[in-house]
């Protein structure tokens, strides 16, 4: 069964997802991958913040979207689970 927690998250992630900002439905699709990939490499977030040099907290603040991060704050966190994020340009 789904903690309490982890069901704010995803209904958090989900309103993201379906807002009518760009932006917003980005962070909720690289968030959720992210979210994932910590998962499937049996990271806690405690081990995700000493490999990033972020506090657990932090990094536990980040996965419930209680905060809004720097670039260089959500990059190192990234970089954290060996995930990288490469600009394009948009499609027309």
């Amino acid at each position: 069964m789904a903690s309490k927690g982890s069901i704010s998250t995803a209904k958090k992630l989900l309103k993201l997802a379906q807002s009518e900002e760009k932006s917003d439905r980005t962070y909720a699709h690289l968030l959720s991958k992210a979210i994932d990939r910590r998962i499937a490499l049996g990271l806690t977030q405690v081990m995700v913040g000493e490999k990033s040099g972020l506090d657990g907290k932090t990094i536990s603040r980040i996965e419930r979207v209680d905060t809004q991060v720097t670039a260089k704050t959500f990059f190192r966190y990234l970089n954290s689970l060996d995930l990288e994020c490469k600009l394009r340009e948009k499609d027309s």
